[in-house]
């Protein structure tokens, strides 16, 4: 099927319309090995920290009691979780609004896809 053919007249894919005419690209061996590779990379870190745990969290809790702040926050953080950071993306502390005019536009694009 060529490319752009079997289109509706909105631009999107007709039926039995293949989006990547040319199939799904080729795995090569070298990729499939990286992959296992990188896999069996994670799977033994895994079970390496898992085995150290417990002796980390030992050190974590004696240096929180003994005040080091950077313990304090880091189990402070895994107990509680991380405070949610918020994002201001208005302008000056006001919503960013749009104009009646854009708007109307905007209605009159989307009525083409009801």
């Amino acid at each position: 099927m060529a490319i752009g053919a079997n289109r509706r007249e909105n631009g999107t894919f007709g039926p039995n319309n293949n989006a990547s005419p040319f199939g799904r690209g080729i795995i090569t061996e070298e990729v499939k090995i990286l992959r296992r590779a990188t896999k069996d990379i994670i799977a033994e870190y895994k079970a390496n920290l898992a085995a150290a745990l417990p002796r980390i969290e030992q050190v974590l809790i004696s240096l929180a009691e003994a005040g080091d702040i950077g313990s304090i926050k880091e189990i402070h953080d895994r107990v509680m979780g991380k405070p949610l950071q918020q994002t201001d993306i208005t302008s000056g502390g006001e919503k960013i609004g749009i104009s009646e005019e854009q708007s109307n536009a905007a209605r009159k694009a989307l009525v083409k896809y009801e």
